[in-house]
Protein backbone atom coordinates (compact mmCIF):
# COMPACT_ATOMS: atom_id res chain seq x y z
CA UNK A 1 0.00 0.00 0.00
CA UNK A 2 1.00 3.41 -0.81
CA UNK A 3 1.67 6.26 1.41
CA UNK A 4 -1.30 8.08 -0.41
CA UNK A 5 -3.56 5.15 0.03
CA UNK A 6 -2.90 4.83 3.51
CA UNK A 7 -3.45 8.89 4.78
CA UNK A 8 -6.75 7.92 2.91
CA UNK A 9 -7.42 5.65 5.15
CA UNK A 10 -7.20 7.90 8.28
CA UNK A 11 -10.04 8.86 9.85
CA UNK A 12 -10.41 12.68 11.45
CA UNK A 13 -9.65 11.91 14.37
CA UNK A 14 -6.30 9.90 13.52
CA UNK A 15 -5.16 12.97 11.40
CA UNK A 16 -6.07 14.89 14.75
CA UNK A 17 -4.45 12.52 16.62
CA UNK A 18 -0.77 12.58 14.68
CA UNK A 19 -0.40 16.58 14.11
CA UNK A 20 -0.66 16.77 17.51
CA UNK A 21 1.87 13.87 17.96
CA UNK A 22 3.52 15.78 15.81
CA UNK A 23 3.87 18.93 17.41
CA UNK A 24 4.65 17.05 20.75
CA UNK A 25 7.89 15.48 19.03
CA UNK A 26 8.80 18.97 17.68
CA UNK A 27 8.48 20.31 21.76
CA UNK A 28 10.41 17.54 22.81
CA UNK A 29 13.19 18.45 20.61
CA UNK A 30 13.11 21.69 21.24
CA UNK A 31 13.14 21.01 25.66
CA UNK A 32 15.89 19.08 24.89
CA UNK A 33 18.47 21.29 22.72
CA UNK A 34 17.50 24.38 25.76
CA UNK A 35 17.88 22.39 28.23
CA UNK A 36 14.77 22.36 29.75
CA UNK A 37 14.52 19.21 32.62
CA UNK A 38 12.68 16.40 31.29
CA UNK A 39 11.96 15.02 34.58
CA UNK A 40 8.70 12.91 34.67
CA UNK A 41 5.31 14.93 34.98
CA UNK A 42 3.22 13.74 38.23
CA UNK A 43 -0.37 14.27 38.94
CA UNK A 44 -1.65 16.07 42.11
CA UNK A 45 -5.51 15.45 43.47
CA UNK A 46 -7.20 15.57 46.15
CA UNK A 47 -7.96 12.45 47.78
CA UNK A 48 -10.54 10.95 50.64
CA UNK A 49 -8.55 9.52 53.81
CA UNK A 50 -9.89 7.33 55.99
CA UNK A 51 -10.75 10.55 58.39
CA UNK A 52 -13.38 11.34 55.94
CA UNK A 53 -11.21 14.63 54.57
CA UNK A 54 -9.58 15.37 51.34
CA UNK A 55 -6.04 16.34 51.37
CA UNK A 56 -3.41 16.52 48.62
CA UNK A 57 -1.75 13.41 47.02
CA UNK A 58 1.04 13.06 44.18
CA UNK A 59 1.69 10.52 41.75
CA UNK A 60 3.48 9.55 39.11
CA UNK A 61 1.21 8.40 36.07
CA UNK A 62 3.72 5.57 34.90
CA UNK A 63 3.74 3.91 38.38
CA UNK A 64 0.46 5.20 40.31
CA UNK A 65 1.47 2.86 43.72
CA UNK A 66 4.11 6.07 44.21
CA UNK A 67 1.20 8.09 45.32
CA UNK A 68 2.17 9.82 48.13
CA UNK A 69 0.29 12.15 50.94
CA UNK A 70 1.85 15.73 51.04
CA UNK A 71 -0.88 17.75 52.88
CA UNK A 72 -2.09 16.27 56.36
CA UNK A 73 -4.82 18.98 57.36
CA UNK A 74 -6.84 17.75 59.84
CA UNK A 75 -10.06 19.19 58.65
CA UNK A 76 -9.13 18.69 55.19
CA UNK A 77 -8.26 20.87 52.12
CA UNK A 78 -11.34 22.12 49.98
CA UNK A 79 -9.46 23.27 46.84
CA UNK A 80 -5.61 23.79 45.76
CA UNK A 81 -3.51 24.80 42.83
CA UNK A 82 0.00 23.87 41.52
CA UNK A 83 2.55 26.46 40.79
CA UNK A 84 3.64 26.13 36.79
CA UNK A 85 7.02 25.32 37.52
CA UNK A 86 5.50 22.82 39.36
CA UNK A 87 8.09 23.99 42.54
CA UNK A 88 4.87 24.41 44.88
CA UNK A 89 0.99 24.42 45.63
CA UNK A 90 -1.35 26.66 46.99
CA UNK A 91 -4.03 25.12 48.88
CA UNK A 92 -7.13 26.08 51.18
CA UNK A 93 -7.13 24.35 54.15
CA UNK A 94 -10.34 23.65 56.42
CA UNK A 95 -11.15 24.41 59.45
CA UNK A 96 -14.34 23.15 60.75
CA UNK A 97 -14.61 25.04 64.18
CA UNK A 98 -13.85 28.41 62.33
CA UNK A 99 -15.68 27.97 59.71
CA UNK A 100 -13.98 29.05 57.28
CA UNK A 101 -10.79 28.16 55.14
CA UNK A 102 -7.07 29.76 54.86
CA UNK A 103 -4.42 29.35 51.71
CA UNK A 104 -1.36 28.27 52.81
CA UNK A 105 1.72 27.52 50.41
CA UNK A 106 3.74 24.10 50.36
CA UNK A 107 7.21 23.87 48.82
CA UNK A 108 7.46 20.62 47.46
CA UNK A 109 11.15 20.95 47.37
CA UNK A 110 11.45 21.06 51.04
CA UNK A 111 8.31 20.62 52.53
CA UNK A 112 8.08 23.94 53.96
CA UNK A 113 4.58 25.33 54.49
CA UNK A 114 4.04 28.93 54.33
CA UNK A 115 1.04 30.86 55.66
CA UNK A 116 -0.61 33.21 52.63
CA UNK A 117 -3.53 34.65 53.92
CA UNK A 118 -5.01 35.79 57.48
CA UNK A 119 -8.61 35.06 56.27
CA UNK A 120 -9.99 33.21 59.46
CA UNK A 121 -9.06 36.02 61.76
CA UNK A 122 -10.57 38.56 59.84
CA UNK A 123 -13.88 36.71 60.11
CA UNK A 124 -13.32 35.71 55.95
CA UNK A 125 -13.43 32.56 53.86
CA UNK A 126 -10.90 32.61 51.32
CA UNK A 127 -10.66 29.39 48.37
CA UNK A 128 -9.96 28.64 45.07
CA UNK A 129 -6.67 29.85 44.45
CA UNK A 130 -5.35 30.04 40.99
CA UNK A 131 -1.80 30.98 40.45
CA UNK A 132 -0.46 33.03 37.81
CA UNK A 133 2.12 31.90 35.34
CA UNK A 134 5.24 33.33 36.56
CA UNK A 135 4.17 32.20 40.51
CA UNK A 136 4.56 35.86 41.63
CA UNK A 137 0.83 36.17 42.41
CA UNK A 138 -2.31 34.23 43.43
CA UNK A 139 -6.16 35.03 42.67
CA UNK A 140 -8.46 33.34 45.23
CA UNK A 141 -11.99 33.56 46.41
CA UNK A 142 -12.51 35.80 49.50
CA UNK A 143 -16.10 36.19 51.38
CA UNK A 144 -16.71 38.29 54.60
CA UNK A 145 -18.73 36.42 56.89
CA UNK A 146 -19.75 38.95 59.25
CA UNK A 147 -20.85 37.33 62.07
CA UNK A 148 -20.29 39.84 64.30
CA UNK A 149 -22.75 41.87 61.98
CA UNK A 150 -25.80 39.15 62.08
CA UNK A 151 -28.25 41.85 60.50
CA UNK A 152 -25.64 42.62 57.79
CA UNK A 153 -25.01 38.93 56.73
CA UNK A 154 -22.18 37.08 55.09
CA UNK A 155 -21.05 39.05 52.10
CA UNK A 156 -20.74 38.50 48.24
CA UNK A 157 -17.88 36.67 46.81
CA UNK A 158 -15.48 39.19 46.06
CA UNK A 159 -12.06 38.36 44.13
CA UNK A 160 -8.88 39.10 45.57
CA UNK A 161 -5.15 39.32 45.27
CA UNK A 162 -1.76 37.28 47.11
CA UNK A 163 1.76 38.62 46.43
CA UNK A 164 3.67 36.16 46.61
CA UNK A 165 7.04 38.32 46.21
CA UNK A 166 6.89 39.77 49.31
CA UNK A 167 6.89 38.91 53.38
CA UNK A 168 4.79 37.69 54.75
CA UNK A 169 2.34 37.92 51.45
CA UNK A 170 0.23 41.08 50.85
CA UNK A 171 -3.08 40.66 50.13
CA UNK A 172 -5.71 42.73 48.24
CA UNK A 173 -9.08 42.73 46.46
CA UNK A 174 -8.69 42.91 42.57
CA UNK A 175 -10.39 46.18 42.66
CA UNK A 176 -11.71 48.71 44.99
CA UNK A 177 -14.98 48.66 43.87
CA UNK A 178 -17.09 46.12 46.34
CA UNK A 179 -19.94 46.38 43.46
CA UNK A 180 -17.65 44.07 41.15
CA UNK A 181 -18.34 40.67 43.12
CA UNK A 182 -17.19 36.88 41.67
CA UNK A 183 -16.04 33.33 41.90
CA UNK A 184 -14.08 31.06 40.05
CA UNK A 185 -10.54 33.11 38.82
CA UNK A 186 -8.64 31.88 36.06
CA UNK A 187 -5.77 32.68 34.35
CA UNK A 188 -4.44 32.34 30.75
CA UNK A 189 -1.68 30.64 30.17
CA UNK A 190 1.15 33.83 29.29
CA UNK A 191 -0.70 35.37 32.54
CA UNK A 192 -1.79 38.44 30.64
CA UNK A 193 -5.79 37.95 31.97
CA UNK A 194 -7.81 36.83 34.70
CA UNK A 195 -11.29 35.73 34.24
CA UNK A 196 -14.36 35.44 37.06
CA UNK A 197 -17.75 34.86 36.94
CA UNK A 198 -20.00 37.77 37.97
CA UNK A 199 -23.29 36.51 39.15
CA UNK A 200 -24.38 40.22 39.98
CA UNK A 201 -24.23 40.65 36.39
CA UNK A 202 -24.43 37.00 34.88
CA UNK A 203 -21.43 36.97 32.79
CA UNK A 204 -18.18 36.23 33.04
CA UNK A 205 -15.53 39.28 33.78
CA UNK A 206 -12.14 39.53 32.02
CA UNK A 207 -9.20 41.84 33.53
CA UNK A 208 -6.39 42.45 31.11
CA UNK A 209 -3.23 43.27 33.53
CA UNK A 210 -1.34 46.26 32.70
CA UNK A 211 -3.83 47.64 30.30
CA UNK A 212 -5.56 51.03 30.66
CA UNK A 213 -8.11 51.80 33.00
CA UNK A 214 -10.63 52.41 30.13
CA UNK A 215 -9.99 48.87 28.23
CA UNK A 216 -8.77 46.88 30.94
CA UNK A 217 -12.61 44.82 31.25
CA UNK A 218 -14.07 42.61 29.26
CA UNK A 219 -17.47 41.41 30.22
CA UNK A 220 -19.35 38.34 28.34
CA UNK A 221 -22.51 38.07 28.88
CA UNK A 222 -23.34 34.63 29.76
CA UNK A 223 -26.70 33.31 32.23
CA UNK A 224 -24.93 29.60 32.37
CA UNK A 225 -22.50 30.30 35.52
CA UNK A 226 -19.01 28.68 34.86
CA UNK A 227 -15.93 31.02 33.94
CA UNK A 228 -14.75 28.68 30.74
CA UNK A 229 -10.97 28.22 29.29
CA UNK A 230 -9.19 31.29 28.28
CA UNK A 231 -6.68 30.91 24.78
CA UNK A 232 -3.24 30.71 25.94
CA UNK A 233 -2.73 33.36 24.24
CA UNK A 234 -5.23 35.72 26.32
CA UNK A 235 -7.04 36.66 23.19
CA UNK A 236 -10.05 34.53 23.40
CA UNK A 237 -12.61 32.89 25.39
CA UNK A 238 -14.70 29.49 25.53
CA UNK A 239 -17.38 29.35 27.74
CA UNK A 240 -20.86 27.49 27.91
CA UNK A 241 -24.05 29.60 27.39
CA UNK A 242 -27.52 28.26 28.57
CA UNK A 243 -30.30 26.84 26.50
CA UNK A 244 -33.71 26.18 27.43
CA UNK A 245 -35.31 23.08 25.22
CA UNK A 246 -38.60 22.65 26.55
CA UNK A 247 -38.88 21.78 30.17
CA UNK A 248 -35.26 20.87 30.27
CA UNK A 249 -32.18 23.13 30.01
CA UNK A 250 -28.16 22.63 28.84
CA UNK A 251 -25.30 24.11 26.97
CA UNK A 252 -23.54 24.89 23.93
CA UNK A 253 -20.11 26.89 23.59
CA UNK A 254 -19.37 29.91 23.06
CA UNK A 255 -16.31 31.32 22.02
CA UNK A 256 -15.68 35.18 22.81
CA UNK A 257 -12.70 37.33 20.72
CA UNK A 258 -11.53 39.56 23.95
CA UNK A 259 -10.26 42.12 21.34
CA UNK A 260 -12.74 42.61 18.61
CA UNK A 261 -15.51 41.83 21.23
CA UNK A 262 -17.22 39.17 18.80
CA UNK A 263 -18.78 36.23 19.99
CA UNK A 264 -19.42 33.33 17.79
CA UNK A 265 -20.87 29.42 18.56
CA UNK A 266 -17.78 27.33 18.54
CA UNK A 267 -20.46 24.32 18.95
CA UNK A 268 -24.14 24.46 17.36
CA UNK A 269 -27.05 25.00 19.28
CA UNK A 270 -29.56 23.69 17.04
CA UNK A 271 -27.38 20.08 17.48
CA UNK A 272 -29.23 17.21 20.14
CA UNK A 273 -25.80 17.76 22.48
CA UNK A 274 -25.23 19.13 25.81
CA UNK A 275 -21.49 20.82 25.94
CA UNK A 276 -20.54 22.34 29.46
CA UNK A 277 -16.96 21.31 30.80
CA UNK A 278 -13.80 23.20 28.47
CA UNK A 279 -9.97 22.76 28.46
CA UNK A 280 -8.09 24.47 26.22
CA UNK A 281 -4.95 22.91 24.71
CA UNK A 282 -1.58 24.54 25.28
CA UNK A 283 -0.62 24.42 21.60
CA UNK A 284 -3.66 27.18 21.31
CA UNK A 285 -5.32 24.73 19.05
CA UNK A 286 -7.58 22.36 19.87
CA UNK A 287 -10.23 22.11 23.06
CA UNK A 288 -11.22 18.89 24.96
CA UNK A 289 -14.75 19.56 25.64
CA UNK A 290 -17.75 17.25 27.86
CA UNK A 291 -20.14 16.00 25.40
CA UNK A 292 -23.46 14.59 26.36
CA UNK A 293 -25.44 13.56 23.35
CA UNK A 294 -29.48 13.63 23.95
CA UNK A 295 -29.95 11.84 20.73
CA UNK A 296 -29.24 7.86 19.92
CA UNK A 297 -25.93 8.22 20.85
CA UNK A 298 -26.94 9.48 24.31
CA UNK A 299 -24.78 8.45 27.57
CA UNK A 300 -25.37 8.86 31.31
CA UNK A 301 -22.68 11.38 31.49
CA UNK A 302 -20.44 13.35 29.88
CA UNK A 303 -17.88 12.20 27.38
CA UNK A 304 -15.03 14.14 26.07
CA UNK A 305 -14.44 15.37 22.58
CA UNK A 306 -12.00 17.47 20.41
CA UNK A 307 -13.01 20.76 18.98
CA UNK A 308 -10.25 21.96 16.46
CA UNK A 309 -11.05 26.01 16.55
CA UNK A 310 -9.86 26.38 12.94
CA UNK A 311 -11.98 24.33 10.94
CA UNK A 312 -14.87 23.53 13.81
CA UNK A 313 -14.83 19.85 13.63
CA UNK A 314 -15.41 17.73 16.44
CA UNK A 315 -14.03 14.20 17.12
CA UNK A 316 -14.57 11.39 20.16
CA UNK A 317 -11.59 11.42 22.64
CA UNK A 318 -12.72 9.40 25.77
CA UNK A 319 -16.01 7.68 24.81
CA UNK A 320 -17.62 4.81 27.72
CA UNK A 321 -20.86 4.64 28.50
CA UNK A 322 -20.14 3.31 31.68
CA UNK A 323 -18.36 6.42 32.85
CA UNK A 324 -19.17 10.17 33.36
CA UNK A 325 -16.07 12.39 33.11
CA UNK A 326 -15.38 15.65 33.98
CA UNK A 327 -12.84 18.20 35.58
CA UNK A 328 -9.65 17.52 33.05
CA UNK A 329 -6.84 19.31 32.45
CA UNK A 330 -4.38 19.23 29.46
CA UNK A 331 -0.26 18.88 30.73
CA UNK A 332 2.05 21.66 29.53
CA UNK A 333 3.11 20.07 25.72
CA UNK A 334 -0.50 19.39 25.17
CA UNK A 335 0.11 15.63 24.88
CA UNK A 336 -1.88 13.81 28.05
CA UNK A 337 -4.80 14.36 29.89
CA UNK A 338 -5.49 14.44 33.50
CA UNK A 339 -9.08 14.11 34.07
CA UNK A 340 -11.91 12.87 37.00
CA UNK A 341 -14.42 10.00 36.51
CA UNK A 342 -17.19 8.58 38.18
CA UNK A 343 -18.23 5.21 36.86
CA UNK A 344 -21.84 5.14 36.84
CA UNK A 345 -23.19 1.34 35.01
CA UNK A 346 -21.17 -2.19 35.39
CA UNK A 347 -20.20 -3.48 32.13
CA UNK A 348 -23.67 -4.81 31.52
CA UNK A 349 -24.91 -1.80 31.41
CA UNK A 350 -26.83 -1.87 34.52
CA UNK A 351 -26.61 1.24 37.40
CA UNK A 352 -22.99 1.04 39.35
CA UNK A 353 -23.90 1.32 42.63
CA UNK A 354 -19.98 1.50 44.08
CA UNK A 355 -18.70 3.54 41.92
CA UNK A 356 -16.62 6.68 43.75
CA UNK A 357 -14.60 9.24 41.82
CA UNK A 358 -11.53 8.70 40.52
CA UNK A 359 -8.42 10.06 38.69
CA UNK A 360 -7.43 8.84 35.08
CA UNK A 361 -4.77 10.39 32.75
CA UNK A 362 -5.26 9.82 29.06
CA UNK A 363 -2.34 9.85 26.47
CA UNK A 364 -3.06 11.22 23.30
CA UNK A 365 -0.77 9.48 21.46
CA UNK A 366 -0.91 5.78 22.84
CA UNK A 367 -4.58 6.69 23.58
CA UNK A 368 -4.10 4.80 26.25
CA UNK A 369 -6.35 5.53 29.63
CA UNK A 370 -4.59 5.18 33.20
CA UNK A 371 -6.36 4.68 36.28
CA UNK A 372 -4.21 6.55 39.11
CA UNK A 373 -6.67 6.34 42.12
CA UNK A 374 -10.00 5.88 43.66
CA UNK A 375 -11.73 8.45 46.14
CA UNK A 376 -10.23 11.35 44.84
CA UNK A 377 -11.02 14.16 42.40
CA UNK A 378 -9.51 17.72 40.97
CA UNK A 379 -6.66 16.62 38.97
CA UNK A 380 -3.50 18.86 38.20
CA UNK A 381 -0.25 18.56 36.45
CA UNK A 382 3.01 18.86 38.20
CA UNK A 383 5.83 19.70 35.83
Amino acid sequence: MNINARFAQLTRFDLTVLVTSMLLALAVGLSAVLGISDEPLRVAYLKLGTDNVYNVWIADPSNPASAQQVTFAPDGVFDFDVSPDGNFIIYAEQDFEAGASDLYMLNLRTNRITQVTNCRTQDADCTAPAIRPGGELVAYQRVALNRNLPTVGTGSIRIWIADLTTNPPQTYPLVDDDQIVGYGPRWSADGSRLAFYDNRNNGILVNQFGAPPDSAWAFIPSDFGEVGSLSPDGERMVYPEMLIDGSMTRAYLQMADLDAGVFSPLTDPNEDADDQATAWNPQGRFIAIGRVYRDERFTRGAQVYLVDTETGSIAPLIVDPRYANGFFRWDPDGNRLALQRFQQLDDAGQVYADGTTEIWTYDMESRRLVQIDTDARNPLWVP
